[in-house]
């Protein structure tokens, strides 16, 4: 015989919050199955592999509990015997299967006795999950096993593994906070059978609902769900072939059934008695159309339960047949979210590089807009703006293409509203290249998304794309500058003598592209260097001739022949074309004087 285990699992962890005030840790019995009531904080059991853990067999898998969390919720007031289990959505039969897997054991149908333990400065419980148990559900279903606390709570928020708080009484919120890798989508799921709580009386039909699947379990609020029920007899007699069976089917707002005097009946269908003899089973549907229930609303969680043999909606007693057993006739819960939907279309797109914006809600400020207008188009198209960082000269037809510029097509084949003879156009020097998709971007591109939420014609897979021609860089500037005239003058105009002054005036010419900076001339005699001029660039542009001079040099003081030489760009700032003219020389002569002794002899 299969040995069924529940241990405490000790944890070194220190607890995120203390437990200290907790007042009883002492369990007095097992844990019951108790429904749990939705507005009661509950934790998730996380499934992982048993070895390792003390009375597990190699096959088993162990449940984890966190009751840490209740401790904390609870405060003062926290009462370990508080602690009950259930089952959410798919987790109800797995919690079934697994009673089931002890009661073949003969085992009782709570968790296994916990009597006496103490639980103080325990983390976690843990349970082992046999072969049988793991054989008969899935691992996700036995993850949707929870454990809740009935007992009176502080706060219903705690810390999440992620950081943060999050509501425990709510399913969302208990998942982030225990951790266990469900996802909330995973707590929807099929009905199945329950079990009966009457003693049987032997020798009569027994009618149940062994299975409830519903077609969509994340529907929304427009769509319609197929509700399928399977029925099955598994009493030991049947009724009349020509009589015929009942069954119900309920909605009723979150994870739990409602009162049944609060139940919503969706419909009801007829099954023939010769449909389930003994042993047999036969589906039934149902639709549930969620557009015609104001109490179903996106991002909220329903479930439907169906009843066979169901002739009133509450106080049924014992239908329109005896039965082994009256208990059983209704599934657990089918549960369903409704989805939420997804966020109105946005008003604008902008482009991956941010030069061009689509506006379906007027003009943008700050941009340069072309208003994109359909008159034949009834969908909202007197608002739709074209827009751009700058001015690129875009404009917009919706009577053919504008002659003398670039256009590009924009239509939606599937627009009946004239959309055949509308042009984005833009100058025919432009250096943007527009493609329009009316199937999605187009690979490689950057492109814009042309959105209009309102046109039911398909407008919301159009795209206009473009690349950017980049301009051809422009040829290397070439500069020359020469020196075409030099002249040399003194001041009496007729010799020059030692120590004498004298001026020097040189004409530059520019035949190449304007300069970038200042140009320097240079003067000097007989290579070095007494003076300079400065030519600002904007007074020196192409094609110009300039007159410079160097006034009131002084003459060497050695008599004799010299050499005075102008150059522009002297020092070699700018790169040239041709060097070799930058230059030119005139060579002067100083005068020796007179010796004053032989002077009185040239009169004589």
């Amino acid at each position: 015989m299969k040995k069924i285990i529940v241990f405490v699992f000790v944890t070194t962890l220190l607890f995120l919050y203390s437990v200290a005030c907790a007042e009883n840790w002492v369990r007095n019995g097992n844990i019951t199955e108790k429904e749990w009531k939705e507005s009661k904080p509950l934790v998730f059991g996380a499934l992982e592999p048993a070895p390792g853990y003390n009375g597990c067999d190699g096959s088993d898998k162990v449940l984890k509990f966190e009751i840490s969390i209740f401790s904390h919720l609870a405060g003062s007031s926290f009462d370990v015997n508080k602690i009950y289990v259930d089952g959410i959505a798919t987790g109800e039969y797995a919690l079934e299967a697994w009673f089931v897997s002890w009661l073949f054991h003969g085992i009782v149908r709570e968790l296994p006795p916990l009597d006496g333990l103490n639980w103080t400065n325990q983390n976690k419980i843990s349970v082992c999950v046999g072969s049988l148990a793991q054989g008969s559900t899935s691992d996700t279903a036995l993850q949707n096993i929870v454990l809740w606390y009935d007992g009176p709570v502080s706060t219903t928020y705690h810390s999440t593994p992620s950081g943060g708080t999050a509501d425990t009484s709510t399913i969302p919120g208990s998942l982030e906070v225990c951790n266990t890798g469900q996802t909330v989508a995973a707590v929807s799921g099929p009905g199945s059978e329950t079990s009966p709580t009457d003693e049987k009386d032997p020798g009569k039909p027994d009618f149940i609902v062994k299975r409830l699947e519903l077609s969509k379990y994340n529907p929304a609020k427009s769509d319609r769900i197929k509700i399928r029920a399977k029925l099955k007899n598994i009493g030991s007699d049947d009724i009349s072939s020509d009589k015929k069976i009942e069954t119900r089917f309920y909605l009723s707002m979150g994870y739990k059934e409602d009162l049944h005097s609060k139940w919503i009946r969706i419909g009801h269908e007829f099954t023939k008695g010769s449909n389930l003899d003994p042993g047999e089973t036969h589906w039934e549907e149902e639709t549930l159309r969620l557009w015609e229930y104001n109490q179903i609303q996106p991002g909220q969680v329903y479930n439907i339960v169906a009843c066979v043999d169901r002739i009133k909606d509450s106080h049924n007693k014992p239908g329109d047949y005896e039965e082994e057993h009256e208990s059983n006739n209704c599934s657990t819960e089918a549960v369903f979210t409704v989805a939420t939907p997804p966020p109105p279309a946005p008003s604008q797109t902008t482009s991956p590089d941010g030069k061009f914006t689509w506006s379906s809600a007027g003009p943008i400020d700050g941009m340069v807009c072309a208003q994109i207008i359909e008159p034949a188009d009834p969908d909202a198209w007197n608002d739709n703006y074209f827009c751009s960082n700058q001015d690129y000269g875009i404009q917009w037809s919706c009577a053919g293409p504008i002659s003398g510029m670039i256009c590009v097509q924009i239509i939606e084949p599937a627009d009946p509203h004239t959309w055949d003879d509308n042009y984005l156009a833009v100058p025919n020097d432009s250096l943007i290249n527009f493609f329009w998709s009316s199937a999605g971007p187009i690979d490689r591109l950057n492109c814009v998304q042309w959105i209009e939420p309102a046109d039911p014609d398909t407008w919301d897979d159009n795209y206009l794309c473009y690349t950017i021609d980049v301009p051809p860089s422009p040829p290397p500037a070439e500069y020359n500058f020469s020196i075409t005239n030099l002249t040399f003058s003194v001041k009496d105009g007729i010799k020059l003598w030692p120590g004498e002054a004298f001026s020097v005036s040189a004409t530059a010419y520019n035949s190449g592209d304007n300069p970038s900076g200042n140009i320097q001339i240079g003067y000097c005699l007989d290579d070095v260097l007494i003076g300079t001029d400065t030519i600002s660039a904007s007074d020196f542009p192409r094609d110009l001739y300039r007159s410079e001079a160097l006034e009131n040099a002084i003459a060497p003081s050695e008599p004799g022949d010299h050499t005075v030489r102008v150059c522009v760009d002297y020092n070699n700032q700018t790169q040239e074309t041709d060097e070799s003219d930058n230059c030119q020389s005139i060579d002067i002569r100083v005068e020796k004087h007179l010796n004053p002794a032989i002077i009185p002899l040239l009169f004589n």
